[in-house]
């Protein structure tokens, strides 16, 4: 079936039927869904200046919708721009809103998360986040090996324990 150029969009209930030559007949009845308008998306997370944590895990967050002939399975991509060049974080994705990104350890404040998503009709649409920062916003955290409180007497020595430092980003 060809849909000419001067179609209204809508949904188009049609049928079909064959005979055969010992007269069997069969009809069959199906919708047709002629869709010009392409797919509504939008990138919820992150938000524009929101500060990510790079090193983790995070959780990219969209929503993409149509109302006339639905996404299109496993049709989802989602890109990453790090201040230069666009790349494929993610591709043929489900529709579930939620992709759970393993950031890098970048710092910089010019990133953004794009999200494409393609309906049935084959028509696409995609948004981009604002810019959002990476970088290293926890503390590192220092374990004493002794007791937080020492006393030392005048004369006595002393041998210090020690300690340990993690930092999540650095080591």
């Amino acid at each position: 079936m060809i849909v000419p150029g001067d179609y209204i969009p809508g949904v188009y209930s049609l049928s079909g039927s064959i005979l055969d030559s010992a007269n069997n007949h069969t009809i069959v009845n199906y919708s047709l869904v002629i869709d010009d308008t392409p797919p509504v998306v939008a990138v919820n997370a992150p938000t524009l200046s929101e500060e990510v944590s790079g090193g983790q895990q995070y959780n990219i967050l969209w929503t993409a919708t149509d109302s006339e002939s639905g996404i299109k399975p496993n049709s989802v991509k989602i890109k990453f721009f790090d201040g230069t060049d666009w790349t494929t974080l993610a591709q043929n994705l489900p529709n579930s809103g939620s992709y759970s990104w393993d950031i890098e350890r970048l710092n910089g404040d010019d990133y953004k998360i794009r999200v494409v998503a393609v309906n049935n009709a084959l028509l696409t649409d995609r948004d981009t986040s604002g810019k959002f920062t990476i970088g290293d916003f926890s503390s590192p955290v220092i374990t004493l090996n002794g007791d937080q409180q020492i006393t030392i007497f005048k004369g006595a020595t002393y041998v210090d324990m020690g300690a340990t430092a993690v930092d999540n980003y650095d080591g």
